[in-house]
């Protein structure tokens, strides 16, 4: 039996060679890499089923709309609860749809918060951190995701090696099928530790092949109102999260939504409410106030008054938008991530296309 060498020239043979390490380095997504070939930083675009409200419905409309932008979806269609067990919204009318453009579903998988007493026993248990991963992979195998996000929130800082032991084991696994792992993590500058200290971020950056840099929520309904994400704060984050991540590893958080806050005061979740961008343009036009511009922050809001008494919306749009693109090139990013598509307007997608393509 002739071995390769004797059949092939050696430039074909190299040419081979090439292909096959390529085909068989592990981490990277084929398809992802197929669909992003250009030099244009890849738009990622965040996915929900919708809440069954009129401001919080589907993202499908809008995917269908703005395929040719988009290079990637991940969806927010699956919750990992503290036994183990994962509840599944998965949307074959979606993923379908997906598919037929050739577009990657990398499938986000949120952690439950409201647990008592803690929202890390899938990292500290073994048998259910087990059971986690496993079913992480089941699902993956049994929709033909193209990879996988993991959004595990507001945890103990102490499951800090944890978080980062449970993210290497699945991408070992990850690998083996050949699926992306991304990681959503929360910047670090002006953020409290309780809110970032769990993501380690140059160990995370050794195990996945995206991280998402939630450059969004700077003020929250917790907090007093203020910007969700001004300009210098989200600059000053970019250039911290490159110390331990490589810029082509990472991906901007660009919001899209806005707060409705009681006055000026820091509110309650029952109090505040979570607005998208088109609901906050509208609100003030109802209303008849004037929409702001804080200069400083780079933000737009404005203030009205609902049954005698005060309230202030703060919120992004395409001009809040425009000065924070720059900052992909600029930082050499892999590219943007979009919380979430349905919640924006037009002109975002005219923004992003005259700046980014």
């Amino acid at each position: 039996m002739h071995k390769i060498k004797d059949k092939l020239p050696l430039y074909l043979l190299i040419k081979v060679l090439l292909i096959s390490s390529v085909l068989f380095s592990g981490s990277t997504c084929m398809k992802d890499e197929i669909k992003n070939n250009s030099s244009s930083p890849s738009i990622l675009a965040f996915f929900e089923n919708g809440w069954g409200s009129p401001l919080h419905g589907s993202s499908l409309p809008s995917l269908k709309e703005n395929v040719e932008q988009i290079d990637v979806v991940s969806p927010f269609w699956f919750t990992v609860n503290m036994d183990g067990t994962i509840e599944d919204n998965h949307n074959q009318e979606a993923m379908d749809f997906a598919e037929q453009n050739d577009i990657p579903v990398i499938a986000l998988f949120n952690n439950g918060k409201d647990v008592v007493p803690t929202n890390d026993a899938m990292l500290t248990d073994e048998e259910t951190k087990q059971k986690s991963i496993n079913r992480i992979l089941e699902i993956v195998d049994k929709y033909d995701y193209d990879g996988v996000n993991i959004d595990f929130e507001i945890m103990p800082p102490e499951s800090r090696d944890q978080f980062t032991s449970y993210l290497r084991e699945l991408s070992k696994e990850l690998q083996k099928r050949d699926k992306r792992l991304d990681v959503s993590v929360f910047p670090r500058v002006n953020v409290a530790e309780e809110m970032h200290k769990v993501y380690d971020f140059a160990a995370l950056s050794e195990w996945v092949d995206r991280v998402v840099l939630m450059t969004y929520n700077e003020h929250f309904p917790a907090s007093d109102a203020g910007p969700i994400a001004s300009i210098e704060w989200v600059r000053a984050n970019v250039e911290d999260a490159l110390k331990d991540i490589p810029s082509d590893q990472l991906l901007l958080g660009i919001a899209v939504y806005g707060y409705d806050w009681p006055g000026s005061r820091a509110g309650t979740p029952e109090t505040v409410e979570y607005i998208p961008m088109f609901e906050a343009e509208a609100r003030a036009e109802r209303e008849g106030v004037e929409v702001k511009w804080d200069e400083q922050a780079q933000s737009p809001y404005y203030a009205y008054t609902e049954n005698g008494l005060k309230r202030k919306v703060w919120f992004e749009n395409a001009d809040s938008i425009k000065p924070k693109l720059p900052l992909v090139e600029n930082y050499d990013l892999f590219g943007i991530a979009i919380w979430r598509i349905g919640f924006e307007d037009d002109r975002v997608w005219e923004v992003i296309d005259s700046t980014l393509r």
